[in-house]
């Protein structure tokens, strides 16, 4: 694999194309159930971590939130989303290029969204723990961060590790693994009358409950509440997705 991380070279225009069933559509249902399960006021300061093509700025706008700012990695990303909200006429999102690792912009936001598993990119669990602590930072006091990630029960008791399908002329080739650290591993060969034309690779770290709570609580989380999805249904081993929700205490 390139020695250049995987999050800096996966998230390129056609990114989105690859996941196209999360789509506005699926982003809209996600928010309605956010918002029925977390006290969230549409006058709150919301930054969606990790915003890629806007889905769910988009989603959020359309809900009534209008103090929105996005920040993600890829420049690819930010320009769709940039394009999207032009198209819908939406002009009051923020968009920042910007690291997870130094989101600055201290004490700004009434809540933090981190969806779609995009936390545990980093190679190490002290810089995924960092992470949290940017996302204290970024909070005001008493301000609210949801974690949307893996239920690594539920992965390691259903995943896929080889799977291969055609999408019109191109092969589409996927291994996936688990790795000692607990890491979610995929890698995508695309090719074409059998030649390779394109490939990609992720890598994302799985937390349990457990592990979740600690980063929290040293980040000054408190009041940690765990749900099984975004509609905040019970959490269990079987349950689809681990989300997370705390509260910034007042010595963060």
């Amino acid at each position: 694999m390139s020695s250049i991380p995987w999050y800096v070279t996966a998230f390129r225009a056609d990114y989105v194309d690859r996941y196209a069933h999360r789509n506005e559509a699926e982003a809209k249902a996600n928010t309605r159930a956010l918002v029925e399960w977390l006290p969230l006021r549409r006058t709150d300061s919301i930054l969606d971590l990790a915003c890629g093509a806007g889905r769910y700025l988009v989603a959020l706008h359309q809900a009534g939130f209008t103090r929105l700012v996005g920040l993600d990695l890829s420049t690819d990303l930010l320009d769709r989303a940039r394009n999207r909200l032009r198209e819908l006429g939406i002009s009051d999102v923020q968009l920042i290029h910007g690291d997870m690792r130094k989101i600055g912009l201290a004490g700004r936001f009434d809540t933090v969204l981190s969806l779609f598993s995009s936390f545990g990119y980093f190679a190490d669990d002290p810089t995924n723990a960092a992470v949290i602590r940017q996302m204290a930072g970024a909070l005001r006091t008493g301000g609210t961060v949801v974690i949307d990630t893996m239920n690594p029960p539920r992965v390691q008791a259903t995943l896929v590790a080889d799977e291969q399908f055609s999408e019109g002329d191109q092969h589409v080739h996927i291994t996936r693994r688990i790795t000692p650290e607990r890491r979610v591993e995929k890698h995508v060969v695309l090719s074409r009358a059998g030649v390779r034309c394109d490939e990609f690779f992720e890598s994302v770290r799985m937390y349990d409950g457990e592990e979740m709570t600690v980063m929290l609580e040293a980040a000054g989380f408190e009041d940690i509440r765990f749900a099984g999805a975004l509609d905040g249904r019970v959490h269990s081993l079987a349950s689809p997705r681990l989300v997370v929700a705390a509260t910034k205490g007042s010595h963060a």
